[in-house]
């Protein structure tokens, strides 16, 4: 028991919770949600609270009563019969709109129409309560909601605990033994259960079913006259045991707000700071643990499992996911027309869960979907896209000429070779259809949310989950996504640099970035000006001077721009990349030992140097005889081949020969209603095209990642940019691994196998948890400094780092986008995680795991361990040996991965 003065000094000393905190009561307007209403006004600071009830005019006086107490209060009184479900949706959907977190629910809503509908308010609108309200109570267990709520999130169901019953388990529903004394039984045991099971589900979150004692709740006034009296009989005979009114609620308040409610109420399922308890009026412990128990023991949960009937969430164990069919609590049959109809409970208003979450739907997120199903069976998993489809860049980026610069062999997923591929270098739309087929194949569109922006992710330390913030962004709908293990696939490239030119909302024509192309704008005969003169802008060109009466392309700054190797696939070979055994694999290598020999020219070294020169001879040469000599000055670097991104030709350079075509360097301005005015003048347009590349060193965009010690951008700020161990995992951010995240950039090779080997290394660091052996798996603060280090290190002896200008660098020069070392060391690297730079948060009693079947390819990865081992020496080698080293190391790679894909 819990001594009143001990709950008066509690509710006294409140403050410390500060102000913000958002309170909802359901039978607030009388009895004990009235009483509780008061003191929880009384003692807390600037307090939201919401009163839900049926009698207006009495409202009024409550509201005013109330602000009097606490004038810095806000009272809001919502009109609702609670006895009818849809009515309940309702009222939850207002305060829904109005509050984004809710500290305290309390429940104790009661019958004035009749006790034919106390099953309805005793247990199914009470239950509806907590479903529909459930994200605000998370929000708040997190401390999204105020700044001073101290993370509580409580729910109170004030009825009849400790005095629980036997139910008619082929009964639930009450359809064959409906009467006043089993709908008591049923709404009292079937309570308990449920905040168990809520429990269970949200652990950060109390759940709180209590007896009242006898208190004067003005049930006589609304029983009826006959039934009044003799309430008014009973009352006044044990007047010696009643609990008074303001004894009442002041010890709600104290079971609303207090850490822990007395030494002996230990949660069901927690301690004081979650999960269940029932309570007795006095704040110690009751329930009846026997029957409790022996339910828990048969596991009668499963029993009902008619999701058509009644289906008492309290304990039928469901998952809610998205997109599945509406739970459908029916309340009673026809034949029992006193029962209210209920409306569908949208899986949306509870937070849904899943064992793996992603960020992103492009192909990374392909890629880790499909090795999840391939590796472990695994196929639980929800993606979370922005976009209105799936594929990344290249959904996103439609615009005319669009391309891949990379090899079709080997810009695809080693699991998911294709031999129909039309050009080496595949067209935009070619490279979706592909994309869209492993998706298809692994059945993976129907686990994808898109319009869907993730807004905020937070770890749960106590229960080991991420709880995802979610937002339509067609509709602003938001809800609540948990998950063990999140993944970030957001890419390099999300978001496109916005037109920070002065007066752009002056222009008269149509204007739009190169990854927000408006097909509806037609360019025939049009006057286009194209602002920049990148990758998108060397392919975006071509394609203009055919279909414009003039393109100006305004170009800020020189690249390289070299030779394009591309061509159309003849059937014939189509048929022997199809057909013939190892065909296309030895192609794939092939192309991967020919772009891995272009690292050659990165490293800071004499030799590098030489190749460097060699081949800034070769490129300028091309340059020189094939663009028009009055352009040769502005479109020639000064500086080194390789320290920015290289441009490959499929026509650019031809197209500056048209008659309709100028290049200028002329400064910026502004943008004016008839085009773009410039240092040399104004350039008249019809359109312009924003071709000026997108936000770089930002790796999530659009939401905040906290980890266990704070956000992940404060985390960045101990270093001079964003970083990742193995471009995939920070401390202090359990089970949360970036796919192709900081430093996974190549330049000089395919994104794609460099995505795969982000995947792949964290799904090996991960086994623990999937094989269920481990809650989390983080990474050491240690581990990732030393790596940190190691990365900038050995980012100033490449290149990119030579002191050109490029969106590799940062302002505090941090390269966070290029991998400084081989894709095949990084294939190494992800192949043989270091156990020793991660721990393991153990499940206790967690299986052991079998012995693998890894013997069998040791002898090759000995061999390969000793040729990475000297990386140095073969990239410092002659071509021909290189190439040699190269087939070596590819060919134990295929044969590893094999084996390990298997076992």
């Amino acid at each position: 028991m819990v001594s009143l003065e001990a709950v008066r000094a509690h509710n006294s000393n409140l403050a410390y919770l500060g102000t913000g905190l958002v309170a909802v009561f359901v039978g607030g307007t009388s009895g004990i949600g009235l009483y509780a209403a008061r003191e929880f006004v009384r003692h807390t600071l600037s307090p939201t609270v919401y009163l839900v009830g049926r009698n207006e005019i009495r409202a009024t006086e409550i509201i005013d009563d109330l602000k009097s107490l606490n004038p810095s209060s806000q009272i809001r009184f919502l009109k609702a019969d609670v006895s009818l479900l849809k009515e309940v949706d309702s009222t939850c959907a207002v305060i829904r709109s109005q509050v984004n977190h809710v500290n305290v629910l309390f429940l104790s809503c009661d019958t004035a129409e009749g006790l034919d509908k106390k099953l309805s308010l005793h247990y199914y609108a009470r239950m509806r309560f907590i479903h529909n309200l459930m994200p605000q109570l998370t929000r708040a267990s997190c401390n999204l909601g105020s700044e001073g709520s101290r993370n509580l999130s409580r729910v109170i169901s004030v009825l009849g605990g400790g005095h629980e019953t036997e139910l008619y388990l082929d009964d639930l529903d009450l359809q064959n033994h409906y009467g006043v004394e089993n709908c008591d039984v049923h709404a009292t045991t079937m309570t308990s259960l449920m905040v168990e099971e809520f429990a269970s589900r949200y652990p950060s979150t109390t759940f709180i079913h209590t007896y009242p004692g006898i208190v004067n709740s003005g049930i006589s006034r609304e029983s009826g006259r006959f039934v009044g009296c003799i309430v008014k009989a009973v009352m006044f005979l044990g007047r010696p045991w009643m609990v008074s009114e303001k004894e009442s609620g002041e010890r709600s308040l104290f079971a609303a707000t207090s850490r822990e409610l007395s030494t002996s109420a230990k949660s069901t399922t927690g301690d004081g700071k979650g999960g269940a308890m029932i309570l007795n009026w006095d704040g110690s412990e009751v329930g009846n643990r026997r029957l409790l128990e022996e339910y828990r023991r048969k596991d009668v949960g499963d029993m009902p499992g008619r999701r058509d009937n009644l289906a008492p969430v309290g304990y039928v164990r469901f998952d809610i996911r998205p997109k599945q069919p509406d739970i459908i609590i029916t309340g009673r049959s026809d034949g029992y027309p006193n029962m209210p109809d209920a409306s569908p409970i949208h899986a949306s208003s509870l937070p849904s869960y899943s064992q793996v979450a992603c960020i992103g739907a492009g192909a990374s997120g392909i890629a880790l979907g499909a090795t999840l199903k391939r590796w472990y069976g695994l196929e639980d998993i929800q993606y979370f896209e922005r976009q209105a489809d799936c594929g990344g860049t290249w959904h996103i980026n439609t615009y005319p000429g669009c391309a891949c610069d990379v090899p079709s062999a080997l810009y695809s997923f080693s699991f998911a070779p294709n031999a129909r591929w039309s050009k080496l270098m595949p067209s935009q739309k070619e490279i979706k259809s592909y994309q869209d087929g492993v998706v298809a194949d692994y059945g993976l569109r129907q686990k994808m949310n898109f319009c869907t922006e993730v807004k905020q992710c937070i770890w749960r330390e106590d229960a080991s989950r991420w709880l995802l913030l979610l937002r339509n962004v067609d509709n602003g709908a938001e809800w609540a996504h948990e998950c063990q293990v999140l993944f970030s696939a957001t890419g390099h490239f999300a978001q496109p640099r916005s037109c920070n030119f002065p007066g752009s909302s002056s222009f008269e024509g149509a204007m739009f970035h190169s990854a927000q192309w408006d097909h509806s704008v037609s360019l025939k005969g049009k006057r286009v000006v194209v602002i920049g003169n990148g990758c998108t802008a060397a392919q975006i060109v071509p394609a203009l001077v055919k279909q414009t009466k003039h393109v100006t392309q305004i170009i800020r700054s020189q690249h390289w721009i070299f030779p394009a190797t591309n061509f159309t696939y003849p059937k014939v070979l189509q048929w022997i990349f199809q057909y013939v055994p190892f065909a296309m694999k030895l192609h794939r290598l092939h192309i991967f030992l020919l772009a891995e020999n272009g690292f050659r020219l990165f490293p800071m070294t004499a030799r590098a140097a030489r190749l460097r020169q060699k081949r800034r001879r070769e490129v300028e040469k091309y340059m020189r005889d094939t663009a028009p000599a009055k352009y040769h000055d502005i479109l020639i670097p000064d500086f080194e081949v390789g320290c920015k991104r290289r441009i490959f030709n499929d026509g650019y350079l031809e197209s500056l020969h048209s008659a309709n075509l100028d290049l200028t360097t002329a400064k910026i301005l502004e943008i004016v209603p008839e085009g773009v005015r410039t240092s040399d003048g104004v350039i008249p347009a019809d359109v312009i095209v924003l071709a000026t590349g997108f936000e770089t060193n930002q790796f999530t965009p659009f939401m905040d990642i906290v980890g266990r010690d704070g956000s992940l951008n404060d985390h960045w700020k101990r270093y001079d940019g964003p970083e990742a161990y193995n471009s995939s995992a920070m401390s202090g951010f359990p089970n949360f691994f970036m796919l192709f995240g900081p430093n996974a950039g190549t330049g000089h090779t395919s994104a794609l196998m460099a995505a795969e080997n982000s995947v792949n290394y964290a799904l090996r660091v991960l086994k623990p948890v999937f094989d269920k052996r481990a809650d989390a798996v983080e990474l050491s603060p240690t581990a990732e400094d030393e790596y940190s280090k190691a990365v900038q290190g050995a980012l100033q002896k490449r290149v990119w780092n030579a002191g050109c200008q490029s969106w590799y660098i940062n302002e505090k020069n941090w390269n966070a986008m290029a991998y400084p070392w081989t894709q095949a060391y990084f294939w190494y690297r992800s192949l043989f995680p270091i156990k020793s730079h991660w721990i393991k948060k153990t499940r206790p009693g967690g299986a052991k795991s079998g012995t693998s079947k890894y013997w069998l390819s040791l002898p090759f990865m000995l061999g390969l361990g000793v040729s990475l081992a000297y990386k140095e020496i073969l990239l410092a080698a002659v071509p021909r040996s290189l190439e040699f080293g190269n087939k070596i190391l590819s060919f134990i790679h295929g044969y590893a991965s094999d084996m390990l894909s298997r076992h």
